[in-house]
């Protein structure tokens, strides 16, 4: 009887009680990921924003396809949605496998015959995270948050 508490213990250890539930990545790891970007953009820093990112990289509806469109875009853009991320201090963020399941940000229901088709136009990777940041009243923005290399995670889409 020891030794099955002992190994269920150490079960919940490396696993860490669900939270990683992609296998590679826990929501803890997309959610530092995430805040480092936003502190930026909050900051009106393009090159830290930047430095965050990885291309391809949608914002909105454009996509900014070479390492170089994404630096001089940033420069720009970053100061321009300062005033619009100010305030949003709360991060929740949603795996690939929750997506799936069923489990979206802001209770949205998206029927189950569509959600891989969804994550595909948002270009959620597989180890991907949806990330939302918000504030209180405040709805927010999302995030496409993949895998750059591995062991490194990157923001790769905005949605304001």
């Amino acid at each position: 009887m020891g030794a099955r508490r002992w190994g269920v213990a150490c079960a919940a250890l490396l696993f860490g009680c669900g939270e990683q539930d992609d296998g590679l990545y826990t929501a803890a790891q997309a959610t530092e990921t995430a805040r480092a970007f936003h502190e930026a953009l909050v900051a009106g820093d393009g090159a830290g924003a930047a430095a965050r990112s990885m291309t391809p990289f949608r914002f909105q509806e454009r996509d900014w396809a070479a390492p170089e469109q994404l630096q001089a875009n940033w420069r720009k853009e970053a100061p321009r949605v300062q005033h619009l991320v100010r305030g949003l201090d709360r991060f929740e963020a949603f795996s690939r496998a929750r997506l799936l399941r069923g489990e979206w940000p802001r209770n949205e229901q998206v029927p189950e015959d569509r959600r891989a088709g969804r994550l595909e136009k948002m270009n959620l990777g597989p180890h991907g995270f949806l990330v939302r940041v918000y504030g209180e009243g405040k709805a927010g923005y999302l995030l496409i948050v993949n895998e750059r290399d591995p062991g490194a995670l990157a923001v790769q889409g905005i949605d304001l």
